[in-house]
Parts: structure tokens; sequence; C-alpha cells
């Protein structure tokens, strides 16, 4: 895939010159959310993640791209507002006063909740969870 020419609202190859994807009518310009990590930032090694589809307490969900599947998939980041926020450097993650038990027990929950999920594996209608 060529990363120059891929809309990150649909991880769809468009025209490079286009302003605005012709699949999905996604603005290539437009700004993230502000605790958002950047379009194109890539996890692991394996995800490359296009536009949020939402922000929660918790955290925030993009569309993400696997690279090795060569598939779409959706990422759920912990960024629990009132805890954290982001470093200037756009990535990494700082947490806002003292409260690193909060934050942790927050992570513990957020990370309990995909694991249930993942056991549920193959259950009609219930997301798969890597």
């Amino acid at each position: 895939m060529n990363w120059e020419s891929v809309c990150y609202g649909c991880f769809r190859e468009k025209p490079e010159d286009a302003a605005v994807c012709p699949h999905c009518g996604f603005p290539g310009e437009e700004e993230q959310p502000f605790l958002a990590l950047p379009l194109g930032t890539v996890l692991r090694g394996r995800y490359r993640l296009g536009r949020v589809l939402g922000v929660g307490g918790f955290g925030i969900t993009y569309l993400g791209y696997d690279l090795v599947l060569e598939i779409r998939v959706a990422v759920k980041e912990y960024m629990p507002s009132g805890l954290a926020t982001r470093h200037a450097d756009r990535y990494r993650v700082v947490l806002t006063g003292r409260r690193r038990e909060d934050y942790e027990s927050g992570l513990d929950r957020f990370l309990e909740e995909a694991r249930i999920l993942a056991k549920l594996q193959g259950t009609p209608h219930i997301v798969s969870v890597q």
C-alpha cells in the first residue's frame, strides 16, 4: 500500500492531490481531537492509526490498519480524562497530578474489559479483541 496516497478516514487509496477522499469524504488535513495521536502513527510496528472514531472518559478509539493482516481494525487507547494528558511531543502520556494509583486502577479495569471480550471471541454480536 502506498501510504502517501492513503486516506486515513477509510484506508483506501485516493489521488495524492485530493483534498477530500472520494470514497468516504474525509478531509486529509482534518485535525485530530486534542489528545489524539497524530494520523499515521504506527503502534508496535503493526497498527497504523487513522481518524478518531470516538473519545470517552476512559480513552480514544481510532480507525486502524493492521499492517500484518492487511485489514481495518479499531484501536482503543487508554487515555483517561482528568488523569492523563499528552506530552508536548504528541506521543507520550503524562499523568496530571499525583494520582498514579487512580490511573493504574483504571488501566487494570480497561485491560480486564479487554480480557472479558477476548474470552467471548466468536460470540455473535461481540467484537473480537487482540
